[in-house]
């Protein structure tokens, strides 16, 4: 079984998947932020662990990894050109592509506008009381997406 990895890690892997799979179609750093959160949610949901050993945080825009933002904020809104070498299991790998394959493609305001659904993690914590930069517990995450 793998060990969760860190969120910077999986985020690598996206930013280079996109930009290095034929298609030339880069992501965004708010694009790389919600595929990770998707990332998270799905492994919560169907294999009961995190794949991302980091905590996800209620900001505006949705749930962020700080250090994650740290790394890709230079980006902005550009699409992010690079390519990293990243370690990951091959069964971690075909997980992640599958979420890359699904979220890719649509419009970062798309993505926010799913974390920002009634109910979900990040609105029950924003909402709670709890507001801009507090952590979203795992178990939220699992049960509310």
């Amino acid at each position: 079984m793998h060990a969760p990895y860190k969120a910077e890690e999986i985020a690598k892997f996206i930013v280079s998947h996109c930009w290095n799979d034929g298609s030339y179609r880069p992501v965004s750093h708010l694009a790389v932020q919600k595929i990770l959160y998707f990332i998270q949610r799905d492994h919560l949901q169907q294999c009961g662990t995190p794949l991302i050993k980091d905590d996800f945080e209620a900001w505006q825009f949705g749930p962020v990894v700080p250090a994650v933002y740290r790394q890709f904020a230079i980006f902005a809104a550009r699409p992010i050109r690079r390519t990293y070498e990243v370690m990951l299991a091959q069964e971690d790998k075909d997980f992640i592509l599958e979420r890359i394959t699904k979220y890719r493609d649509k419009r970062p305001w798309e993505l926010v506008d799913e974390t920002h659904r009634t109910g979900s993690a990040w609105d029950r914590t924003w909402k709670d009381g709890a507001g801009s930069h507090h952590v979203i517990s795992q178990e939220l995450i699992r049960i509310h997406g």
